[in-house]
């Protein structure tokens, strides 16, 4: 080789490697950073989604304790004769008008006695479910994801959120 050749590969060689060298160390270094970063992202996009979650639930127990608590639901239920808490249950569905949610009233054996969605329903037993052991406990309770008894429901898994009816600490 001669030694133009070898001044030009060496001159080459000297001004690649140490780029080389430099790229791999940068590369090394910017991957874990933007690797830091985005964990640091995601993280922050999940407390922040999950306390966006946390408040709509506790939104909707609100609002199911303000149902629990209206004096026609608690006569329906004190009296056994759910029609009237039928009709403003209906009412308070239909002023909601959200998809895929449902008002339902169990009586105190835990069984279906009103439900604004499923209508089918009425007479079945949900007295296992931790939603309604933890009413009949005298706490409202957030539930789920749980599959749906209903018989025309599409199996898919719900978010259940109850609240007793229950005046004077006693259940109904």
């Amino acid at each position: 080789m001669s030694l133009r050749k070898r001044l030009v590969f060496f001159g080459i060689l000297v001004a690649v490697v140490p780029f080389c060298i430099a790229g791999a160390i940068i590369f090394v270094f910017l991957s874990q950073s933007l690797l830091e970063i985005a964990e640091k992202e995601s993280l922050r996009f999940a407390k922040e989604a999950s306390y966006i979650i946390d408040v709509s639930f506790k939104h909707k127990i609100r609002l199911i304790e303000s149902i629990s608590s209206n004096p026609q639901i608690l006569e329906s239920c004190k009296k056994d004769d759910y029609t009237i808490a039928k009709k403003h249950l209906k009412a308070v569905y239909n002023k909601i008008g959200e998809k895929y949610f449902s008002i339902f009233i169990l009586d105190r054996n835990g069984i279906v006695r009103v439900d604004t969605l499923f209508e089918q329903t009425d007479g079945i037993d949900l007295s296992n479910r931790p939603y309604f052991k933890q009413a009949k406990q005298g706490k409202p309770a957030f539930v789920g994801p749980l599959k749906s008894r209903a018989k025309n429901s599409r199996g898919e898994p719900l978010v259940f959120v109850s609240a007793p009816v229950q005046e004077n600490g006693q259940f109904y």
